[in-house]
């Protein structure tokens, strides 16, 4: 996914950007990410601790659609800046981003301090095919975003515009491959051996 923003803008302004893609690109519209939002803070923080309250449904549809309603206005109010995004809400908000567009903004945020966003090795078992597959698709991104650098044999000054789309496909793939290697680690010598006799 290409990074177009200067990479100096505050994280609300970068996070709030990538979510106006997010939604624009899978289809999403502000209600119905404000609802997912509002229900994920609802359930992972304690009511005494939140820096903002949402709307819950008491039951009945008038309910749930007035919720809907009043909490997409929270949302929307955040993502036209109206209202300073709390800090407190940013891995909750990014949770609720769909996929590919929330691993792309975890990568982007974490090469801010210079590291990559690569996943932690005792992910689930469902995650860990998946990490191969994002592997396999990285490479693919990284050859078609290389191939226009390299078509003249050379890297010069004519593949400035190419460059930025090359090294953030390049930086994903790093990520990924990362989290495989880490996944991999993380087996024990025991399993290894397991998995051995079963093959012999």
């Amino acid at each position: 996914m290409k990074f177009e923003l200067h990479p100096y803008v505050s994280r609300a302004q970068l996070i709030m950007d990538r979510t106006r893609t997010a939604l624009r690109k899978s289809g999403l519209n502000v209600r119905k990410f404000a609802d997912a939002f509002a229900q994920h803070v609802v359930e992972t923080i304690p009511a005494p601790e939140r820096v903002r309250d949402f709307y819950v449904a008491s039951g009945s549809l008038d309910s749930a659609l007035r919720a809907e309603k009043l909490n997409a206005q929270i949302v929307n109010r955040y993502m036209t800046a109206e209202v300073p995004f709390p800090a407190d809400f940013e891995e909750l908000w990014i949770d609720c981003l769909p996929e590919p567009h929330r691993a792309a903004l975890v990568s982007e945020l974490a090469a801010r301090y210079g590291l990559l966003g690569a996943k932690i090795a005792d992910a689930p078992q469902a995650n860990r095919l998946s990490r191969l597959a994002d592997v396999l698709t990285d490479a693919g991104d990284t050859v078609r975003t290389l191939g226009p650098i390299l078509a003249d044999g050379k890297i010069g000054d004519d593949d400035a515009p190419n460059i930025t789309p090359a090294r953030e496909a390049i930086k994903r793939m790093l990520a990924d491959l990362t989290s495989l290697d880490a996944q991999l680690a993380s087996v024990s010598h025991t399993d290894v051996r397991v998995m051995r006799r079963a093959a012999a």
